[in-house]
């Protein structure tokens, strides 16, 4: 009977079922007999999970990330300089930049953050999961968000944008005659 109550307790806390605050309980007779768990949840009510079915109920625990497109890298080794009292950046016409507190680029991108950009000069030099600061035509201000696509139409180039912590890419194609600048580091 300990050896179930070990098991059955065991399994509960590798599938997230058994949270601080919730007291769980199971019947040695329901286990054996029925092969059920009987847990109280929170509004009192009993609710019994089959065992058999258990394994398809657990989340992921330990499932692989998905891999994003990320920046081009604009800044190879040997343009970083680090010494005792500085580091130095071999970027050629780079620019500052600060950010509003939007929370569209949350966590990557917040208000304290600050950027050093620079400015492309063909639409050939942007790729998916850059950065970019741009013009828009459906909002005021200069806009920083990730390159979601890159198409061609019959006006020519575009990406399409989209805030990394937005649900909805932005409206419209951004054509290259819009980005202002590409980000190639940011600063904590």
């Amino acid at each position: 009977m300990k050896s179930t109550v070990l098991i059955v307790g065991i399994l509960a806390f590798l599938s997230g079922w058994l949270v601080a605050d919730l007291t769980s309980w199971v019947s040695a007779e329901s286990v054996s007999a029925q092969s059920n768990i009987t847990q109280q949840n929170p509004s009192d009510d009993k609710t019994k999970i089959d065992l058999m079915n258990f394994e398809a109920l657990k989340e992921p625990i330990n499932e692989e990330p998905r891999d994003k497109p990320s920046p081009a890298n604009r800044v190879t080794y040997d343009n970083i300089h680090v010494y005792e009292d500085k580091v130095i950046l071999d970027i050629n016409d780079p620019q500052w930049a600060i950010f509003a507190d939007t929370k569209s680029m949350d966590p990557v991108i917040d208000s304290s953050s600050k950027a050093i950009e620079i400015t492309p000069k063909s639409p050939f030099e942007l790729q998916i999961g850059d950065i970019v600061a741009y013009d828009s035509e459906y909002a005021d201000g200069t806009i920083i968000h990730r390159i979601l696509s890159i198409g061609n139409d019959e006006k020519g180039w575009y990406a399409t944008m989209k805030g990394d912590n937005n649900k909805d890419a932005d409206p419209g194609k951004v054509r290259f005659s819009q980005i202002k600048r590409v980000v190639v580091a940011v600063i904590y």
